[in-house]
């Protein structure tokens, strides 16, 4: 699986919305949390300058969001298409991000009840704290 990650252009705004309006609004509304179409573009653009459209093999399959310093990794979003789910991408995903940054503690929030939390716990990341919508976590590295 070749993993390739392309910095977001303004251009790809469309695609990147309609990915965050497919792949979060379920796991939102499950919660009592109800995003107008406007409230999903204002949340993509905040932040915009660290997105990252993911390829894997040339085809486009989604969106990683992340931030890293030389304190932390900071994974703020990872949007897999939902014809790429659970076809262990989104763990390759991970993987690929937290291997570039080896030796430094990633963080990332998940919304409660996303079956997301599972990879997460799978890769190691242990939650820290919560509130009433998402559990924090962290992946401490030597």
């Amino acid at each position: 699986m070749n993993i390739t990650l392309k910095r977001a252009l303004e251009s790809d705004k469309p695609y990147l919305l309609a990915l965050r309006e497919e792949t979060m609004t379920e796991h939102l509304e499950r919660l009592g949390i109800f995003l107008c179409h406007e409230a999903h573009l204002s949340r993509l653009e905040e932040y915009y300058h660290y997105a990252n459209l993911v390829f894997i093999d040339e085809n486009k399959v989604g969106c990683l969001r992340y931030r890293a310093t030389v304190h932390h990794l900071e994974i703020m979003q990872l949007q897999i298409a939902p014809e790429y789910q659970n076809k262990g991408i989104g763990t390759a995903v991970l993987r690929f991000i937290l291997n570039r940054y080896p030796t430094i503690p990633a963080h990332l929030s998940v919304l409660k009840e996303n079956p997301a939390q599972r990879l997460y716990h799978k890769l190691g990341f242990q939650t820290y704290s919560e509130d009433e919508f998402e559990d924090y976590m962290i992946l401490k590295r030597i």
